[in-house]
């Protein structure tokens, strides 16, 4: 294993270590931010970091990589848009594979960004399904009320996020005259080549699907209170510090 893998896996430990203190139920609205806080903090000092030694031309270990993760089935649709959205704002891409109950998500990009989009969504289903249930459970709301708030949340979260990617490349332009945009092009462009290559990509297709109105707006609601804070380089995430 290369020194910069072994930075990655100290740095991952450390983040999982983190969120699992912030997910746990026994702890306070303000223990979970701390904890938050702190999971985003590292992931955007290795974010900087491993983008600034690339566009400087020094010879990362971070390769493209595939990895699969199943998915609750009960609300596959609306959870793969909430994995697209942050995959996004990664530079990574998601497919969708699903066969009966077997559902999966199909993640392709860097390595480093596989890795906190993973951490990343996992939070953001966490907090999202606690909340869509506590809401719910308040407003009489059914399964297409929960199924509603988690597809808009999905949304709205999408849309912080990318304005959080622009500001932060804005900052980090301003602050070093770096412009990181055309690098992120090209990170994109590169996760695309290899899905061409590698899959057979066709259009998703998706029937219509009976929506809360109720659920979406508190959806959104939900999304807004989700502290993604300032973004990480290259991704515009921070997480799920819900309040």
């Amino acid at each position: 294993m290369t020194e910069n893998s072994d930075k990655r896996e100290a740095m991952i430990s450390k983040i999982t270590a983190l969120l699992s203190k912030a997910e746990d139920k026994g702890c306070t609205p303000e223990e979970s931010e701390a904890f938050f806080a702190k999971a985003q903090a590292l992931m955007t000092k290795w974010a900087i970091d491993e983008q600034m030694l690339k566009i400087s031309g020094k010879q990362l270990d971070d390769k493209i990589v595939t990895i699969r993760v199943s998915i609750p089935s009960t609300y596959f649709a609306a959870l793969i848009h909430l994995w697209d959205q942050v995959a996004r704002s990664n530079d990574c891409i998601v497919l969708q594979s699903k066969h009966g109950s077997n559902c999966k998500v199909v993640l392709t990009g860097y390595e480093s960004d596989v890795t906190t989009v993973q951490l990343l969504v996992t939070s953001l289903t966490l907090f999202a399904q606690r909340e869509a249930q506590r809401e719910s459970k308040a407003s009489g709301g059914d399964y297409y009320f929960r199924r509603s708030f988690i597809q808009e949340f999905a949304w709205r979260i999408g849309a912080r996020l990318k304005e959080q990617r622009d500001l932060n490349i804005k900052e980090v332009k301003d602050a070093t005259g770096q412009d990181l945009l055309p690098a992120l092009v090209s990170k994109k462009d590169a996760v695309k080549d290899h899905m061409a290559q590698n899959f057979h990509i066709g259009k998703a297709r998706g029937g219509a699907q009976r929506s809360d109105m109720a659920g979406a707006q508190a959806g959104r609601a939900a999304a807004n209170r989700a502290d993604i804070g300032n973004s990480r380089v290259g991704s515009g995430t921070r997480g799920a510090l819900g309040r």
